[in-house]
């Protein structure tokens, strides 16, 4: 049994997001809003036993079975049991904000935390569990997808048909109201720890990281989801308007840098606003 619900996480200012719609066992992404998202073909989960689990974000992999999701102002956490091995693992994304802090609040990249333990009971015995946590992406023929020094680099074209609200006040400053999107967008996942990367297939790329967990100890690791594009996302008569986070981050890297450098200072403002509601 599953308890799971569509959620949406994103970065004020910077309309990079996760749509995450788990009961159809889907992952959405986009660099530029939701107007513009399209299938992320992300798989993660955990190999074990000679068998492979894998969360409600594909059909590529059986799905663990009992699955539960939480949210919070800046977080959906997903939470699954094999209860017969007695595994837990917990997925927690994290879009870092805070107060006035223009920069982090729009920066375009979320944290991913990884924590596996052993469910503890009378009935269960001290063995210790090892596996392979795996995180893979595959890509559409036209998309470039490679590895990275320590993650997976995707590259992909957006584009979408909007038609603005005429009670916007923009209107009035656009030459015509139907408008087309198109952007070229990257998405990167890094870890923050050396990762083994391996070819599954022809635009199909894994990382893992070894994980060993008994009654008294768990594993845990971390990951930075990064977006960014440098293409103008509107056009009115006054000009051409590009993401916000361009004029902190001259390119991914540089978000991917800023996203590692301070980690335990950005989630610790994180939690302390999470805190005040």
């Amino acid at each position: 049994m599953s308890i799971l619900y569509e959620t949406v996480l994103s970065k004020l200012g910077s309309r990079i997001h996760l749509h995450f719609i788990p009961q159809q066992k889907k992952l959405f992404y986009s660099p530029a809003g939701i107007i513009c998202e399209k299938l992320l073909n992300l798989s993660i989960g955990v190999a074990y036993d000679n068998k492979v689990k894998s969360f409600p974000f594909t059909e590529k992999f059986d799905n663990f079975d009992f699955v539960e999701q939480d949210i919070s102002l800046t977080s959906v956490c997903f939470k699954a049991k094999d209860v017969s091995s007695g595994l837990y693992v917990e997925l927690k994304f994290t879009s870092p904000f805070y107060p006035k802090d223009e920069k982090l609040s729009t920066a375009p990249f979320f944290y991913l935390e990884v924590k596996i333990n052993k469910l503890v009971s009378k009935n269960r015995d001290n063995k210790t569990l090892t596996g392979e946590f795996f995180i893979q992406l595959d890509a559409e023929p036209k998309d470039k997808l490679s590895l990275i020094k320590n993650g997976i680099l995707l590259k992909k074209s957006y584009s979408c048909n909007y038609k603005l609200n005429t009670c916007s006040g923009l209107v009035d400053k656009i030459e015509d109201s139907d408008s087309d999107i198109k952007i070229d967008g990257e998405l990167v996942i890094v870890g923050f720890n050396k990762v083994r990367k391996q070819k599954v297939k022809e635009n199909s790329y894994v990382i893992n990281l070894p994980f060993k967990v008994d009654n008294k100890k768990g594993w845990s690791a971390k990951f930075v989801i990064a977006g960014y594009s440098k293409d103008v996302v509107l056009e009115t008569k006054d000009g051409k308007y590009k993401l916000l986070y361009g004029k902190f981050f001259d390119n991914i890297n540089s978000v991917v840098n800023y996203a590692k450098n301070s980690v335990k200072k950005y989630l610790q403002k994180t939690i302390f606003l999470n805190l005040c509601f």
